[in-house]
């Protein structure tokens, strides 16, 4: 985080909303701090993807693990969370019993979930195996970029819109599948990454679509807009321009327009979802990975 940092800050989803109850801007040491790891057990267990050095060559099994393993410790701690204030919402709002049981038991199956993939991103960071992930795109980039992200992302549809995550199936069994996205900003470079573990096929379409990009920027621009479509976690540095990030806002808020003015059977949902992401914008809005936006790094 400090290598986009200015004066010991940075920017954040907020900085661009600008709800007047949260903070314009956060301190190095609070933005993207995962508190409920001690800092031994940090330091220790994620060292291998921790360490920039390691990103000279390709990253290997382990460190794809260990990245693995945090995201999904993350979202369970979310989830777990969601639980107490689906509770809380019960006992002093006077919410219904239906809708806080059916809150209940989307964060239960949403937990088994993590909890089941966190247990075998652990086993593979233990015994790394060739071929437990898939490295569906890797860029190192010979500049700094102003942005950092790490985090799973649940893609509705892919760049010619067939669809990868159907939101609206209520069948227990179905299983929304994840990608990883990695935006780390080095001293001097920034790696870009996408990943997916070896039982996930959902995204082998996007991942080919991707790769047929004409250039470098497009691929970078697609991935620009996934980031600030579907994610809200991010960090940018304070160095980039307010009227830039002001042109960010129009791919925020995808979330709260997929909960509202719907149509009423699952095709309709499907077909007006798509038309949310359906990747238009992307050369519209600043593409924050391109070397346009890059940090000037000081000697």
């Amino acid at each position: 985080m400090k290598n986009i940092a200015d004066k010991g800050k940075v920017y954040y989803a907020n900085t661009i909303i600008d709800l007047p109850i949260l903070k314009a801007d956060k301190g190095v040491n609070e933005a993207g701090t995962f508190h409920l790891i001690c800092r031994e057990c940090d330091g220790k267990i994620f060292q291998d993807y921790e360490e920039p050095l390691n990103y000279e060559d390709m990253p290997t099994i382990k460190m794809l693990a260990q990245v693995d393993m945090k995201n999904n410790l993350k979202f369970i701690s979310k989830r777990l969370m969601e639980k107490e204030l689906y509770d809380l919402m019960y006992e002093r709002m006077g919410a219904s019993t239906d809708y806080v049981f059916q809150k209940q038991n989307i964060s239960d199956l949403d937990l088994k979930e993590y909890e089941d993939s966190f247990r075998h991103a652990k086993k593979c960071a233990l015994k790394p195996f060739t071929g437990e992930y898939y490295i569906g795109f890797y860029k190192k980039l010979e500049y700094r970029v102003p942005v950092a992200f790490q985090g799973f992302i649940a893609m509705i549809a892919d760049l010619e819109g067939n669809i990868i995550n159907n939101i609206y199936n209520k069948d227990p069994k179905y299983v929304i599948r994840n990608i990883s996205l990695c935006i780390f900003p080095l001293e001097k470079n920034s790696i870009i990454m996408l990943f997916v573990d070896k039982y996930n096929r959902r995204y082998s379409k996007f991942f080919k679509q991707l790769q047929r990009c004409k250039n470098t920027e497009e691929e970078l621009a697609i991935i620009n807009y996934i980031l600030f479509s579907y994610c809200e976690d991010y960090f940018i540095s304070p160095k980039v321009e307010k009227d830039i990030l002001e042109k960010l806002k129009r791919l925020m808020g995808k979330t709260s327009s997929m909960l509202s003015d719907m149509p009423t059977t699952i095709d309709e949902q499907l077909e007006a979802i798509k038309k949310v992401y359906n990747f238009s914008e992307r050369n519209i809005v600043p593409n924050l990975l391109s070397k346009e936006y890059a940090i000037t790094v000081e000697n």
